[in-house]
């Protein structure tokens, strides 16, 4: 059985200096990621809950993490089901 597998693209993180929180360095990883090229058309036709449920079970295939792009499934998603105010969720948009 043959397969085709994409390139990875790993971070080697060797901890978060003081005055930084983890959501900036998720924020900058995604900025890394898009610049890359790894984030695809593809991945606006997957909906919220199925992008959930790939990254919750993110370790049954040895990864330690995943990561989707803040795009408008995602922002509709915080608008809507998390109740976020309007000027956070334009706040999350920008990056």
């Amino acid at each position: 059985m043959s397969m085709v597998l994409p390139d990875v693209v790993g971070f080697k993180l060797l901890g978060i200096r003081d005055g930084v929180t983890t959501t900036d360095l998720v924020l900058i990883v995604t900025q890394m990621v898009r610049k890359h090229g790894v984030v695809g058309d593809g991945v606006g036709k997957i909906p919220f809950a199925d992008r959930a449920t790939i990254a919750n079970m993110s370790l049954e295939y040895n990864a330690t993490m995943w990561l989707f792009p803040v795009d408008e499934v995602m922002i509709q998603y915080v608008r809507f089901h998390l109740c976020r105010h309007v000027k956070q969720v334009n706040l999350g948009s920008i990056y």
